[in-house]
């Protein structure tokens, strides 16, 4: 199949998971940074942004020093392994659409096979026959 599923992830989101992964393969330490004292004001958001760009370098510097000391082999089956894990996520996004889809036929199907049954004429046809025994038990 050639198509696939696109989803609204922000490039942030996706550049982190895939840091994420990069950082499971190498097994690196996690470059967050941590307070340095409780009592801290918190930070406006152009420190934010200064943050996370100085996050991004770092992250280049790791990606740059880490291509240099692995070999293309190594690198080449990170890579792979990372599209078997992407591939593998699409492919369950995709089969619990699938499913979802599926319930939701059948539960349309249901529903208009209620709305099409003629219970009100069955309780028509009920209640007539209730008169007539109720008639008949009066003779």
């Amino acid at each position: 199949m050639a198509e696939q599923i696109t989803h609204k992830k922000g490039i942030r989101r996706l550049d982190r998971d895939k840091r994420e992964l990069l950082k499971q393969y190498y097994q690196l330490q996690s470059s967050t940074h941590e307070p340095v004292s409780s009592g801290t004001a918190v930070t406006p958001p152009g420190d934010k942004q200064q943050e996370e760009h100085e996050e991004q370098d770092n992250y280049t510097e790791e990606l740059a020093a880490n291509v240099t000391k692995n070999s293309l082999k190594e690198l080449l089956h990170a890579h792979n392994a990372l599209l078997a894990r992407e591939t593998a996520a699409n492919n369950s996004i995709k089969n619990t659409i699938y499913e979802n889809y599926y319930d939701l036929v059948k539960v349309n199907t249901i529903l208009g096979e209620m709305g099409e049954c003629p219970i009100q004429e069955k309780l028509e046809t009920l209640k007539a026959n209730m008169d007539r025994i109720s008639q008949v038990r009066t003779d």
